[in-house]
């Protein structure tokens, strides 16, 4: 179970620390092609891209998490929806705030 530190909520989401107990691992797993790799941290080698939206404020995360990728291929074969993405957050269409909880749901 993981352990949180002080009042802040941690959220992997957001890239935020926390302690784990030893030994604990996740899931992990590429966006783009869905390889699954079981691990205390992110793999070696994989890539974990955000996009920062906004000036921090409030304890809000400015970054919206787009995607863990296992490879630069997988990062190339997101690109239209990486675009998509991009051009709903510049015209205001979608809250990185809220983008997160929509990604995690749609799980």
């Amino acid at each position: 179970m993981a352990k949180y530190r002080g009042d802040r909520k941690a959220s992997h989401s957001k890239g935020r620390k926390y302690d784990r107990d030893p030994g604990e691992t996740r899931l992990w797993f590429c966006r783009s092609c869905g390889t699954k790799e079981r691990t205390g941290e992110l793999p070696l080698g994989w890539y974990r891209l955000e996009r920062k939206t906004f000036q921090e404020s409030e304890g809000r995360s400015p970054w919206l998490r787009l995607g863990l990728y296992c490879s630069i291929a997988c990062i190339n074969d997101q690109t239209p929806r990486l675009r998509g993405i991009e051009a709903e957050v510049d015209r205001g269409e979608l809250d990185p705030a809220g983008f997160d909880a929509i990604t995690r749901r749609a799980r």
